[in-house]
């Protein structure tokens, strides 16, 4: 498969893989928080800025990716969630929060590089709002 490039336009000799710029944004654009609900506290994860396009999806993907990792007992990417919860509710979390986000942007990106475009439209598909409103 083909990938497209993209240049900067201040840096003419930079190339950037324009399906890693996009994960990239992607993972940016989701804010972690934790929140209490019965007495107990969660991280929640969720879009912090309004996306369009490809950087939505890719956003959407990672909100799905991570309920995954929340999942994966026992695994690293699951324990430096952990850390991260732990950090979010302390204050001092922006380390775990940088390696978590390295984390998610590198499973994101090898969920997708055989096909992007289709990738990010299958990970992102449950926040795909179906309606039928209007319809008879």
């Amino acid at each position: 498969m083909r990938y497209r490039t993209m240049r900067l336009p201040q840096e003419e000799d930079t190339v950037v893989d324009y399906w890693r710029e996009i994960v990239r944004r992607g993972v940016a654009a989701v804010g972690f928080t934790c929140r209490s609900f019965g007495g107990e506290t969660w991280m929640v994860a969720e879009l912090v800025a309004p996306q369009r396009g490809m950087v939505q999806r890719a956003a959407q993907a990672v909100l799905e990716i991570d309920k995954a990792l929340a999942l994966a007992i026992g695994s690293q990417a699951w324990s430096l969630r952990r850390a991260l919860a732990e950090h979010l509710e302390s204050g001092a979390a922006a380390d775990d929060l940088a390696v978590y986000q390295d984390v998610l942007a590198e499973r994101l990106y090898s969920e997708i590089q055989d096909d992007p475009a289709a990738a990010l439209a299958r990970l992102a598909a449950p926040h795909e709002a179906v309606t039928h409103y209007g319809r008879s």
